[in-house]
């Protein structure tokens, strides 16, 4: 009994590494992966040094791992594999084409809630409820410091108040920031007098 065990060991034993004999080779008897470098990059094959690589020259590739980089561009990592062999053209991405549409996104994202925000601000005026509109206002500026523009719509909720001071002190403050404002200009002489 312990004959049969231990000879079914050995072939177990035996067909693990005959199996992972295949495996490995299954790469190096197959045609290489070959990377065509269309522009001047670094990589790093493996756990080797980096090298530089220049634009036409021919990296051939035998299952480890590829890094390539270049300045402003997208990396990438390549894991070579027996079906994919064959020769492709490496042109990286430049990031700015992979991050233009996230920011943009992202634009639009925080463009639409101070859009949604203002409106909520004009109804608080519409319906006489400037005190509403100025905690609006402050919640805005603490969450997207830097909208000038809303000195003006704070300014319109200090006038309603009859808080003329403080009408002023926020119209100044968004002058200062947009000089050009026709409107702004409008309101600050009828403060004025």
């Amino acid at each position: 009994m312990a004959n049969a065990s231990s000879k079914i060991l050995f072939l177990f034993a035996l067909s693990i590494m005959a199996v992972s004999h295949s495996a490995c080779s299954i790469f190096s008897d197959a045609k290489k992966l070959e990377l065509e470098l269309k522009e001047d990059v670094s990589y790093k094959i493996g756990s080797s040094p980096s090298k530089q690589g220049k634009s036409g020259e021919v990296i051939t590739l035998d299952g480890t791992p590829v890094l390539v980089e270049a300045p402003a561009k997208v990396s990438m990592y390549i894991i070579p594999s027996p079906e994919a062999a064959g020769r492709y053209e490496l042109n990286l991405s430049n990031s700015r084409d992979i991050s233009a549409p996230i920011i943009r996104s992202e634009a639009l994202s925080i463009t639409n809630l101070v859009i949604e925000k203002i409106i909520d601000i004009q109804v608080k005026l519409a319906k006489k409820q400037p005190r509403e509109a100025l905690k609006i206002i402050d919640s805005l500026k603490n969450t997207q410091p830097g909208l000038s523009y809303l000195g003006f719509l704070e300014a319109s909720c200090f006038y309603i108040l009859g808080d003329k001071k403080k009408a002023k002190e926020a119209l100044t403050i968004a002058l200062d920031a947009h000089p050009n404002d026709e409107k702004g200009k409008k309101l600050l002489k009828i403060l004025n007098k």
